[in-house]
């Protein structure tokens, strides 16, 4: 797992280390490890800030002899004025109007993890005519303009690399950071944790989840899973069958899907290795009847998919809430009825998969405030309901408010419908039979997921792709993660 901060956490732990090994010394590392992070060919600009950032382009100057430093403003801090007056290079003071067209390199080193506001003034400009260079285009540590904690950002140099120094920020994961940072490396520079952290998960760490399964097994074995979702309105017989699919691939031994009984006809010809039941309904939404009662033998539950809205739900999500205790997933529409029961009693064995919108309706916040505090959020509401939630977006949240794991898996062409649907079978048959560690396997459903649709856009293109696309290429997804190394 690799360790991902909020920026007043990484400026807390540079300061430690700095009291045993300087500041000058760590800025030379950073820029030392600016300069192996790439092979520099042809002709370089490193435009240059007036801050610590600068200092580490400077570092980078010293190694690039024949690069050109390229500063906006003659302020500079006190480490980084140190190496400005080392150098040999050509140093040209740029202003908005400065053409980039003939660099073949540019190097971003203008703000750093700290900058938390609106790019302005002729940063703004000069950002602006980075941008539309055809040179590639490096960022060290942060693309500037990009907050280091949200990752929002309006103005923002568009990298193509991103080199971090210490730990990743947070910035460079959530909402518009994947847009900006192209491929990212990290360099820790020998810099020890001071504070909390979270965790962005490799395949490595999810990799024993798929163990290779002994051969006196049976179905009941792996797993049985309840997926109960459909109505009249999303009789979707593709997309349920889809879930039921989903989560047969992801490992589970039985998947028994769960209709109301007037869309039944429309289902079956989809369902091949699944099992369906049929459950009483008015006009095409389920009401409460004897299946519910009967799901003591399941081990997990999906429930809310294509429900629709209607009065009975809370009374079926109530009871599955209070009865069980197996893993119980609850996503899409369950979310919507759960977010209007005021005596939803939640517990450590329940999954929410909200998107924003709905994680909007569960703590009564606009969008806008939550993409300012996305993990904060998340976690808190974790905590306080004793639940995991997993909170989709570029990169994906997955907290019980005690531990935090970050998915950086997925791609722009996932976001189509059905997609989540696809994610809550995999989590389904995943957490049928892998529970030992709940958190950690809602992290490597999420994973599969996102994998599984990269996979798919590498065979088609993220226009294109759809969500039986992401669910072919499960297998795929899961054997990558059981040989990685």
């Amino acid at each position: 797992m690799i360790k991902v901060v909020d920026v007043s956490t990484m400026r807390e732990s540079d300061k430690e280390k700095i009291k045993t090994f300087g500041s000058k010394e760590l800025m030379f590392e950073a820029g030392k490890k600016l300069y192996e992070s790439y092979d520099y060919k042809g002709k370089v600009g490193i435009v240059c800030g007036s801050g610590n950032n600068a200092g580490d382009g400077y570092v980078l100057a010293s190694f690039l002899p024949d690069a050109k430093v390229l500063r906006i403003s003659r302020k500079t801090s006190d480490d980084a004025l140190f190496f400005f007056n080392k150098i040999t290079n050509e140093v040209i003071y740029i202003d908005e109007s400065y053409d980039f067209s003939n660099y073949d390199i540019i190097v971003d080193c203008i703000f750093g993890t700290g900058f938390n506001r609106e790019v302005d003034g002729p940063y703004k400009s000069i950002i602006e005519n980075i941008n539309k260079s055809k040179a590639f285009k490096i960022s060290c540590d942060i693309p500037s303009g990009l907050n280091g904690n949200t990752g929002l950002a309006k103005t923002c140099v568009k990298a193509d690399l991103t080199v971090s120094i210490g730990f990743i920020k947070n910035g460079l994961l959530l909402n518009d950071g994947k847009n900006y940072i192209g491929k990212l490396i990290n360099n820790n520079i020998g810099i020890d944790l001071i504070g909390d952290c979270n965790y962005l998960i490799e395949a490595k760490d999810i990799k024993n989840i798929f163990n290779k399964r002994n051969e006196n097994s049976n179905k009941k074995t792996f797993g049985y899973t309840a997926i109960i979702g459909g109505s009249n309105e999303y009789s979707g017989a593709i997309k349920l069958s889809n879930l039921s699919y989903s989560a047969l691939r992801s490992g589970c031994g039985i998947a028994k899907l769960y209709v109301p009984k007037s869309i039944s006809d429309s289902i079956k010809p989809y369902m091949l290795e699944s099992i369906l039941v049929e459950v009483d309904d008015k006009d095409g939404h389920m009401i409460f009847d004897k299946n519910f009662m009967e799901l003591s033998n399941m081990d997990s539950i999906c429930i809310g998919m294509g429900w629709g809205s209607s009065d009975n739900y809370k009374e079926i999500l109530k009871y599955i809430l209070d009865n069980y205790k197996c893993p119980i997933i609850i996503d899409a529409d369950g979310l919507n009825t759960l977010s209007k029961m005021d005596n939803a009693k939640l517990g450590e064995n329940v999954v929410l998969t909200p998107h924003l919108k709905e994680f909007s309706r569960l703590i009564n916040k606009d969008i806008s405030d939550i993409k300012e505090h996305l993990i904060d959020y998340a976690y808190s509401y974790a905590k306080n309901n004793n639940c995991i939630l997993l909170l989709k977006g570029p990169t994906t949240i997955v907290t019980n408010g005690s531990t935090t794991y970050l998915v950086n898996k997925g791609t722009v062409g996932m976001s189509t419908a059905g997609s989540g649907d696809v994610l809550s079978g995999i989590l389904a048959g995943l957490l049928a039979y892998s529970k030992e560690d709940l958190l950690l396997s809602v992290a490597a459903g999420a994973y599969i997921n996102g994998l599984a649709g990269e996979l798919g856009v590498e065979e088609l293109n993220e226009i294109s792709l759809m969500a039986r696309d992401t669910i072919i290429n499960i297998p795929k997804a899961i054997k990558i993660v059981k040989e990685s190394l």
